[in-house]
């Protein structure tokens, strides 16, 4: 039986039938919405797909004297120069007439390459990794036209259709994925803005942060706690709504309670430009974990408010204002927070009860987006093995 553990190599060349660019009127296109759309650079995006939410546009005239660049369904399109030079899309004929400027590339294959496939073997690692090497320049990256020389994997049609559809099924669950997330996010932002209107209801309480709060502290790390260490908590954990992992140590019964962080205690970046206000309800199961001069513990009356509402309120827009208001430069030049003033900062309360069944459902959402994150992360990393194999060779559609 024939090897069929390798795929066939081509130059790109040699599966191409056309490699053009296109061109601009005196002055540039358009910014109206009339006449030719005109794609350039700026329309081709990291993940492959097309941004044509802002196109520019030529005269019917021009177009018509267009010697090159003329778009048709299916054509293959890669970034020509620009900060991000390689780029790959395809055009899946969105207008009924298109072109492109002169920063893009128009690639169509021969009888013996597939559009889709075509595509998607230029945005595949090792095509992308072979095309950099005929980027040049540093103010103004350019692609040389010579990278129709670089190798491509040239299997025979019936499997370069299935690859193709295999990729795009992988990218339509990627797609879904990605459109799951970002409803639950737009349910989570409803939910707060939900519970901020109802901070206006009458039955809530108006009162300082230090009424409802044991203490606010910040800490004094140890000479055994690396700094950089627990600052990367504060911003992990900030950006993924939930503790991800300690890298301090457990807690010592010889260092005063003020320099720890207990389970359900809220940890605010206190310094660094861009950064202060960050919070984090803390949720590491291991017991206490001592926080350095950059991180703010404020850990909640557990009758009066639950601590992820408390932590909500910290990053709302009307919290945020109110802690970069009483921010001062400190002795090491960088910017800090009032621990006075933070203490100070108004805050309206419901009902402890309706406070826990609002976090519970915030609690909910956030599981869910969480869930599908990792999914999301998952399918992404089998998305690009199975892509590196499919176009070695190493695993098999059913025609190969």
């Amino acid at each position: 039986m024939p090897d069929h553990s390798i795929l066939p190599m081509k130059p790109l060349s040699e599966v191409l039938s056309v490699v053009e660019t296109g061109s601009r009127p005196s002055g540039g296109a358009s910014s109206s919405s009339f006449g030719v759309p005109s794609l350039g650079g700026e329309n081709v995006k990291l993940d492959g797909s097309l941004d044509l939410e802002d196109v520019r546009h030529v005269s019917d005239d021009f177009f018509i004297s267009m010697r090159t660049g003329h778009l048709r369904s299916s054509d293959v399109l890669i970034n020509k120069d620009g900060a991000q030079t390689g780029k790959v899309a395809i055009y899946s004929g969105e207008f009924q007439k298109a072109a492109i400027n002169e920063h893009l590339y128009l690639l169509r294959g021969t009888s013996n390459m597939r559009q889709d496939y075509l595509f998607r073997v230029l945005l595949s690692e090792n095509t992308q990794r072979a095309i950099r090497l005929f980027i040049s320049g540093s103010a103004q990256p350019g692609l040389n036209r010579d990278f129709v020389n670089i190798l491509v994997p040239v299997p025979n049609l019936d499997n370069q259709k299935m690859i193709a559809e295999v990729l795009e099924d992988l990218d339509q669950t990627v797609d879904l994925l990605q459109r799951i997330i970002i409803k639950y996010e737009g349910i989570r932002l409803g939910i707060i803005s939900d519970l901020f209107n109802g901070l206006s209801n009458s039955v809530c309480a108006e009162v300082d942060l230090e009424m409802v709060t044991i203490f606010i502290s910040r800490g004094s790390a140890p000479r055994y706690v690396a700094h950089s260490q627990i600052a990367a908590i504060g911003q992990r954990c900030i950006q993924d709504r939930g503790f991800v992992a300690s890298a301090g140590r457990p807690h010592d019964e010889s260092v005063t309670p003020r320099l720890l962080a207990q389970v359900g205690d809220v940890l605010v970046n206190s310094t660094g430009t861009g950064t202060i206000g960050r919070s984090c309800v803390f949720n590491e199961p291991y017991g206490r974990y001592m926080v350095d001069s950059h991180v703010t513990v404020v850990r909640a009356d557990s009758d009066q408010i639950d601590p992820r509402i408390l932590n909500e309120l910290v990053k709302a827009p009307a919290g945020q204002k109110f802690l970069y208001t009483y921010c001062f430069t400190g002795s090491t030049n960088q910017i800090e927070l009032s621990q006075a003033e933070f203490s100070k900062m108004p805050i309206r309360l419901l009902p402890l009860e309706e406070q826990r069944r609002i976090a519970g459902i915030i609690d909910d959402v956030d599981a869910t987006i969480q869930s599908n994150r990792r999914q999301l992360e998952k399918l992404r990393q089998l998305r690009a093995g199975l892509a590196a194999d499919l176009f070695s060779g190493k695993v098999r559609t059913v025609a190969m």
